[in-house]
């Protein structure tokens, strides 16, 4: 399927989806509805997106609001992130856990959406054929089961994190038990489970896992250009860093570099807390700081370098959302920590996708890679992988929905896609 030939199908059925986190909302979680909804439309269905109306939230991005080309319904919600938004606080802090958002937390800090996007569905959706919820925020599922029972619909839950043991967010003791009652309830209710990687399917009862398909974060052709790469070697960090994923051994691996490279940048691109900001100050000279960018953006600052790193945390966490983008760049890569957490690099390492895992504390391994990277580069050699990304590409991650709606519809994609 190449970009460009794609056209709208006649004829389109009606899906609802049912997705919190949405423009202008920021960030990873918001991008894999976003994409979905843009694509769908091409396989011969009309997608209606059910959000919330805007929220307190640690990033926005505006840009992708352009790409909203199908309707979109807010609904009043009474979760603490709109009520602060109410009360006149527009940006919210990242990533905070506390006493009363774990106490809260059932199933997540946002059950407050669910009476009033239960009752918004219920309107919209007479003359849908299917329903789709993506979480988290998990309330999503719990709204898109009680909608999809109301018109005797089918339904699809795409899950893009764990739940039972979901990480930024722990659960107490005496939560797990109904969390995972609810979780096997929707499992259960759904026609079919999509889950961002592996590790979701493997955290469900055997049970339901016939029913479960991967489909990974991908990226979209269309949020990449040509971009003119920089003159000097540039190595760029793309994504959140706070002290659950802490700097540290990028910072101590480019002090070491300085002695080896005469001239270099590192680009640091996404939130950076301001305890892991401190850190930053004694190689400040080497390094360039952006901040939250646009996503088409953020992207082509990527484009720009000649060596990628990806910092997970040390121990175990959920998979990197921004795999998919890290990869269609096509560089060189160096993912420093858990390794276990990043299936799609896992999976490209083994198509010869030019990666290295570096453990965290292995800053001289970590050093030397770097410093490879740029004698490659100095000498021309700059390698770049030239296989197949079709499995990540948001297009045709759309149309395995598609086919999944067809399915549960008893209809069938037709075979050319004019």
């Amino acid at each position: 399927m190449k970009q460009g030939i794609l056209r709208r199908r006649s004829g389109s059925k009606k899906v609802l989806i049912i997705a919190y986190y949405f423009p202008p909302l920021g960030g990873p979680g918001v991008l894999r509805p976003l994409k979905l909804a843009k694509y769908l439309k091409y396989f011969s269905w009309q997608p209606i997106v059910l959000t919330v109306r805007p929220t307190t939230y640690h990033i926005y991005d505006y840009s992708n609001l352009a790409e909203m080309k199908f309707p979109v319904y807010r609904s009043e919600s009474l979760d603490p992130a709109r009520i602060l938004y109410l009360l006149g606080k527009r940006k919210g802090s990242f990533g905070v856990v506390n006493l009363w958002r774990r106490l809260i937390n059932l199933p997540d800090t946002r059950a407050g959406w669910l009476p009033f996007a239960t009752d918004s569905g219920f309107k919209l959706g007479q003359g849908c054929q299917a329903v789709i919820s993506t979480a988290p925020p998990f309330t999503a599922h719990i709204i898109g089961c009680l909608i999809a029972r109301r018109f005797s619909l089918p339904l699809i839950t795409d899950f893009r994190d764990c739940l039972v043991d979901f990480p930024y967010l722990p659960y107490y003791p005496w939560q797990k038990p109904i969390v995972k009652y609810l979780q096997d309830l929707v499992l259960e209710m759904a026609n079919a489970v999509t889950v961002a990687f592996d590790d979701i399917l493997l955290s469900f009862p055997e049970r339901f896992r016939s029913k479960v398909e991967v489909i990974y974060n991908g990226f979209d052709p269309g949020d990449f250009f040509e971009v003119e790469p920089s003159r000097i070697f540039t190595i760029s960090h793309m994504g959140s860093i706070t002290p659950r994923r802490p700097i540290d051994p990028i910072i101590k691996a480019v002090a070491r570099i300085t002695k080896e490279i005469s001239k270099f940048r590192l680009q640091l691109i996404g939130y950076i807390h301001p305890d892991e900001q401190k850190k930053i100050k004694d190689v400040r000279d080497n390094v360039e700081i952006y901040g939250y960018l646009d996503h088409k953006e953020a992207i082509a600052k990527l484009q720009q370098s000649h060596l990628l790193l990806l910092l997970n945390s040390k121990l175990d966490s959920p998979a990197p959302g921004r795999q998919a983008e890290y990869a269609a760049t096509r560089l060189p890569i160096i993912v420093i920590g858990h390794e276990g957490s990043c299936p799609i690099l896992r999976r490209l390492e083994k198509s010869r996708y030019p990666i290295r895992f570096v453990d965290y504390d292995d800053l001289g391994r970590l050093a030397d890679c770097i410093i490879r990277s740029s004698d490659a580069w100095q000498n021309g050699r700059v390698s770049k992988f030239e296989g197949n990304l079709d499995f990540l590409d948001r297009r045709k991650q759309a149309r395995i929905f598609s086919q999944i709606l067809n399915r549960l519809c008893g209809n069938s994609l037709p075979k050319k896609l004019i």
